[in-house]
């Protein structure tokens, strides 16, 4: 195998990589830069769609488009056009979780034909 790295974008927390089945595209997240990030087959630089809070990680959305679990929320992200609407508000405090991809405190299952797991992080006090 001839591995490569994807370009020159560096990203500051990088998680979440996720192959798109229906798009047949590699996304991933950038939690403190508040991004969900695309690469596209021969591109040196990734598609970025900015969001407004962190991004912990996201879930394919059957037909296209992503789940991107924020810190404020539930969200899908239209990988057309860039926009993002409302699923559902988190059922934390917002200004002391965010969600994150693996198991952990307050752990849900959001069932869908993927079978996403995902979680909220609750950082440690300084």
């Amino acid at each position: 195998h001839d591995i490569q790295p994807l370009g020159t974008h560096r990203c500051l927390l990088g998680e979440s990589p996720l192959w798109h089945p229906d798009e047949a595209q590699l996304y991933c997240v950038d939690i403190p830069g508040r991004q969900v990030l695309r690469w596209r087959a021969g591109a040196d630089a990734p598609d970025v769609f900015a969001q407004d809070a962190e991004p912990g990680c996201i879930a394919a959305r059957v037909g296209g488009g992503l789940v991107v679990a924020r810190r404020d929320g539930l969200w899908a992200l239209d990988t057309q056009t860039g926009a993002t609407t409302l699923l559902a508000a988190p059922p934390y405090d917002p200004q002391r979780q965010r969600y994150n991809d693996l198991p952990g405190y307050f752990c849900y299952f959001f069932n869908n034909p993927y079978k996403w797991w995902y979680s909220s992080y609750l950082p440690m006090e300084k």
